[in-house]
């Protein structure tokens, strides 16, 4: 798994996230790796969670206790990526586990005693499916020792194009 030290250097915002570029740009010299400026008239107190440091520990700390207890993920070997934080549909899915984490929690506080197990088996297992999905999951061109999208020849393009239909697209 992940380096725990390698966890202290993962950005705190979606922006930051996408021009985080440590191992990509490496070949770069010219790359720009500073995160954004805040723009003028942004409202610091209108920040969201993902930006409080204590949230982001709790997170961190979360699933890094919780990824130390998985044996099992269904493929052999496991596919993962150390720089696991530059794949967005993974840091999201992990929130989301995180986040259904604390709610099960809550529940078995308010007597629901199977709310943990519940999670494990709608939840986790279902996510980690897609996550640790040997050929078409996240991390399938990823290898945890030669390093985040090693076998993509092009590792800046998306996968998926995110363009936005014409204005006249009815929707």
């Amino acid at each position: 798994m992940a380096d725990d030290d390698a966890l202290d250097h993962i950005p705190t915002d979606e922006v930051e996230r996408e021009n985080w570029d440590d191992e990509t740009n490496e070949d770069d010299p010219n790359a720009d790796t500073t995160a954004p400026s805040q723009e003028p008239g942004d409202d610091a107190e209108e920040s969201s969670d993902e930006e409080d440091p204590n949230v982001r520990e709790l997170f961190l700390d979360w699933l890094t206790t919780h990824l130390r207890t998985v044996e099992v993920v269904g493929t052999k070997p496991t596919p993962w990526c150390a720089q696991w934080w530059l794949h967005p549909e993974v840091v999201a899915r992990f929130k989301s586990l995180w986040q259904a984490s604390m709610q099960a929690d809550a529940s078995v506080q308010d007597g629901d005693a199977g709310a943990v197990s519940s999670w494990w088996i709608n939840h986790w297992d279902r996510h980690a499916a897609v996550i640790f999905d040997k050929s078409t999951g996240p991390f399938r061109d990823c290898d945890p020792d030669e390093g985040h999208l090693h076998r993509r020849k092009d590792k800046t393009s998306p996968i998926v194009s995110a363009t936005r239909p014409p204005d006249n697209v009815e929707l």
